[in-house]
């Protein structure tokens, strides 16, 4: 799920936010180029904003909206690099400024370097602390394996926020579950599911908790295959249904599953020790010995 990062960057970043969409400034007026920006960026038009927000820094390069505006808008084409600068140009007009020092601390984050944002949110003011600066402490306390204190600043997140992001129930997902607090993961895996039952990189996570941890082969089954009937088979999918059918004790639906997985996964060796366990299973020995043969070698090609 490492790409959710990105996914929370978009929707965390935060720019101007009580700036009027309408004016009658005109055009040669830097006002102009900044609100028109931030109407372009709101419509998703982000070539077209950075464009009308370079217009109003050229005319003014101290102006601490326009800087934000052209964080924000750097982060959103994926210019991190560029996006970071903007906002430390915006600290050297302010160095209190909450918007810039929480914005430098998401994409520190997402960068990995999980220090240095430590260093930004320890900046962020008391009555400047919102869900997302303790979503990102929780997180880099989780990357740093502290999984009580990760837990209670997570723990804080979810009775703030009832609109929660699939990286939150990942990470925090993981913290429970390392910290054995099997009924509260429960009950987050379920909260989650009701969210993002239509969302793969969720199914593929939940029911795999479910057969692993719960021994829920029968609900993750149902669920695997509920989800593949509405929205389309693949690969991944099929290699977890076998395995966790496998478990079950489903042979005919493991062999059928594995069957169905393309030449893509066939050096697999996920996929490989799964046909092995079949074959041996289904008493296939000799496929089995030949499959195991396949699997030491790719093995000691990898060594």
């Amino acid at each position: 799920m490492k790409k959710l990062l990105y996914i929370i960057l978009l929707i965390s970043l935060m720019g101007c936010t009580n700036t009027s969409k309408t004016s009658e400034s005109t055009t040669d007026k830097e006002e102009y180029n900044v609100i028109r920006g931030i109407n372009l960026s709101q419509e998703g038009k982000y070539l077209e904003a950075l464009r009308e927000f370079e217009k109003a820094y050229g005319k003014n390069d101290k102006n601490i909206i326009t800087l934000r505006e052209m964080g924000l808008v750097y982060a959103q084409l994926s210019d991190y690099k560029k996006s970071e600068e903007f906002y430390k140009k915006a600290l050297v007009l302010d160095e209190r400024d909450q918007t810039a020092i929480k914005n430098l601390a998401l994409l520190s984050y997402v960068k990995g370097d999980y220090e240095k944002s430590e260093e930004y949110l320890e900046s962020v003011s008391k009555d400047s602390i919102d869900n997302m600066v303790l979503k990102l402490k929780g997180f880099i306390s989780f990357k740093k394996g502290e999984n009580i204190k990760a837990y209670d600043i997570l723990k804080r997140a979810l009775y703030l926020e009832s609109d929660i992001d699939m990286e939150f129930y990942s990470v925090y997902s993981q913290v429970l579950l390392e910290e054995s607090k099997f009924m509260e993961l429960y009950k987050v895996l379920e909260s989650g599911y009701e969210k993002y039952s239509l969302d793969k990189d969720y199914i593929l996570f939940y029911t795999r908790i479910l057969s692993v941890n719960y021994s829920e082969h029968d609900k993750a089954e149902k669920t695997l295959k509920r989800y593949m009937a509405e929205n389309g088979i693949d690969d991944e999918l099929l290699l977890l249904l076998s395995k966790i059918s496998f478990t079950n004790g489903d042979m005919d639906s493991a062999e059928n599953s594995l069957k169905m997985i393309s030449d893509d996964y066939k050096y697999d060796l996920e996929y490989l020790n799964l046909k092995k366990d079949i074959l041996d299973k289904s008493n296939k020995s000799e496929e089995a010995q030949k499959i195991n043969i396949l699997i030491e070698r790719l093995t000691k090609g990898k060594s």
